[in-house]
C-alpha cells in the first residue's frame, strides 16, 4: 500500500490548499495519468469542500492511499456542532436524502 503524508485540515484555506497539494503530489507519485490525475484531485477538492463547507472543521487529517490500483481518500474530522440548515445539507447530498449508512455522500463520508 502507498499512503500519503498525513494533512492536518483545520477550516483555514492554507491546510486545504496544502493537502490539494499532496493530493497533487500523491496522483503524480503513484503514476495516474494526467487525466486520472485530475479526476483524483477533483474529488479531493469535493471532499474537503462539502466537509469543511458545511461542517465547519476544527481540526483533522486527510490522508489518501492506493493499493491494487484502488485509491481511498479518508477525512477525520472533529467538527463544531451541526446546525440544523447543515445537517439538512448534507443529508441532501445524498441519494435518498435520508442518512443511510456507507450510501450517499453523508454516509461515504461517515464511513
Amino acid at each position: 500500500m502507498i499512503s500519503s503524508g498525513n494533512c492536518v485540515i483545520d477550516g483555514s484555506r492554507e491546510t486545504i490548499m496544502a493537502a490539494l497539494q499532496e493530493a497533487d503530489r500523491f496522483a503524480k507519485e503513484t503514476g495516474l495519468t494526467d487525466k486520472q490525475a485530475l479526476q483524483f484531485r477533483l474529488l479531493a477538492e469535493e471532499l474537503l469542500g462539502v466537509v469543511n463547507g458545511v461542517a465547519k472543521v476544527r481540526d483533522g487529517s486527510f490522508v489518501m492511499e492506493s493499493e491494487d490500483g484502488e485509491y481511498r481518500l479518508r477525512l477525520s474530522a472533529r467538527t463544531f456542532p451541526l446546525g440544523e440548515v447543515a445537517e439538512r445539507k448534507l443529508l441532501d447530498a445524498s441519494t435518498s436524502g435520508e442518512n443511510d449508512l456507507h450510501q450517499g455522500v453523508v454516509g461515504k463520508l461517515r464511513m
